[in-house]
């Protein structure tokens, strides 16, 4: 019997766990903005994209966002108001930009010879690179890094005359300014010299301004013009580009214009949260947290009146005593919060007016306005049951560390530990092993005999009843436990 026990002891704790943990998860996917005004935000075309300088701006949608509020008791829509929301875009500078499209590149030639939109990315690439159909790959100029004429001549530096030869062959830029670094550094501390750095100061036609800084035993950097000129053209090569080379291409205001329509992103984000995975191109650039979001413009201050319901209160004799008129209402703001201004772009305050007008007895009447607001319920809820572009910033679950059974087991144990309990659990444990057993009899009458229940009380039959009856009692508390707190 007390295996039966512990069984409807342990299904009673995980039906109360259980309704316990459903709640906050039902909570969590209440679409209300209050528990009476349904709205939420869609679009009404595809978005678009433009470049204003170096930059990428993109907008939210072709025709404009539309917000639709629904009051309460509406059926099908009916009765909803909407709104046209405009303004809303996201711009990102192409240098962000730019590594994006490259890994976009990337993918699209590991498939095969690009064609359609991604073709018309990569024949609009900056300098940096070329698109090869020929090798369906990505070509740059070996040329060395900072060379103003682009890799494409020879140059001499200026120190002690110095021209610039290495192994008999003519030099290029960067083998040009090691050869002045050499030489200066030969007649200015010797070994004890140490280089810091090259920088360009101008460039004219065939002549450079360069600036060596370097310094000597740790001392205060030290800073040394020079003069490189130019002379004769080398034959530059071609390499497969480099990340960077193919980044930097993809940042040209060229390649921008281009880029949104090569990766397919004017279908795939059509709504202010649009569900597209971690690694996808469009998802990428509207969630990096370099952009700026430009807010939605609300028209008419955003004060919004729904369709208004009429109820009326009759006296004892059918006369109408009182009519109340609800009108639903809402405020809509725009929300300028960066951080959250992708997933929620308005802010929706609820409220109503309320208007009850009272017929006294004296055939006068009373008229009284009520108006309120929910402020405490006007941050954006969910929506369309989609995630925001920047996924995880609200989670509806956390996982927590502890399992199912270490709740079960924690709550089990505690409620054990509890006064009423430790009272309850020997309640029904008779034990009349020790003393005499009570003699319980009834004298004979008139019309029935002596009656002895002693040899009942105290048999092992009647102490297994008396078991029993403490674990029905232990039951029917439980159900009552749990219609107390839960029906």
């Amino acid at each position: 019997m007390s295996w039966l026990l512990r069984q409807v002891e342990g299904f009673v704790l995980a039906v109360l766990l259980a309704v316990l943990l459903s709640v906050p998860t039902v909570r969590a996917q209440t679409l209300n903005s209050d528990g009476s005004l349904h709205w939420g935000i869609t679009s009404s075309g595809p978005s678009t994209s433009q470049v204003v300088g170096t930059s990428l701006v993109i907008a939210a949608v072709a025709s404009g966002l539309v917000l639709t509020l629904t009051p309460p008791g509406a059926i099908a829509g009916a009765g909803a108001a909407t709104v046209a929301l405009t303004g809303r875009a996201f711009t990102l500078a192409g240098q962000y930009v730019g590594p994006i499209a490259a890994g976009m590149l990337r993918q699209a030639i590991a498939k095969g010879p690009l064609t359609g939109a991604m073709l018309a990315l990569a024949v609009a690439l900056g300098s940096d690179a070329a698109y090869d159909p020929g090798s369906n790959q990505f070509l740059s100029a070996q040329s060395d890094a900072g060379d103003p004429s682009g890799g494409t001549k020879y140059w001499s530096g200026s120190y002690n005359n110095n021209r610039c030869q290495a192994a008999g062959t003519n030099c290029g830029w960067q083998q040009a300014l090691d050869a002045v670094w050499a030489n200066y550094k030969a007649n200015n501390g010797g070994a004890a010299a140490t280089f810091v750095s090259w920088s360009t100061t101008s460039v004219n036609g065939s002549i450079a301004w360069v600036r060596l800084t370097w310094r000597q035993n740790g001392n205060a950097p030290v800073t040394q013009d020079f003069t490189l000129n130019s002379y004769g053209t080398r034959t530059v090569g071609t390499a497969p580009s480099t990340d960077a080379q193919l980044g930097s291409a993809a940042s040209a205001p060229s390649a921008l214009a281009k880029v949104w329509d090569a990766g397919g992103c004017p279908q795939k984000v059509t709504t202010f949260r649009d569900t597209l995975s971690a690694d996808d191109p469009c998802a990428k650039i509207i969630s990096d947290p370099r952009g700026q979001w430009t807010p939605v413009t609300v028209p008419n201050g955003g004060s919004i009146s729904l369709p208004s319901t009429t109820q009326t209160v009759t006296d004892s004799t059918g006369k109408v005593a009182q009519t109340i008129t609800t009108t639903p209402t809402a405020q809509v703001k725009p929300n300028t919060d960066q951080a959250t201004m992708a997933a929620s772009p308005v802010i929706v305050t609820p409220g109503s007016v309320v208007k009850t007008v009272t017929n006294n007895a004296d055939g006068s009447q009373t008229t009284t306005t009520t108006t309120t607001t929910s402020p405490s319920t006007s941050t954006d809820q969910p929506q369309d049951g989609t995630a925001a572009f920047n996924a995880g910033t609200q989670d509806l679950y956390t996982k927590k560390s502890r399992t199912w059974a270490q709740v079960l087991g924690d709550f089990q144990t505690a409620v054990k530990a509890a006064p009423w309990y430790q009272a309850a659990t020997g309640f029904f444990n008779v034990s009349i092993s020790g003393g005499a057993c009570p003699h319980w009899t009834v004298p004979a009458s008139k019309w029935t005999p002596a009656l002895d229940a002693g040899v009942y009380v105290c048999s092992s039959s009647m102490i297994t009843l008396y078991q029993a009856g403490g674990i029905i009692v232990m039951i029917v508390a439980a159900w009552a436990a749990f219609r107390i707190a839960f029906l």
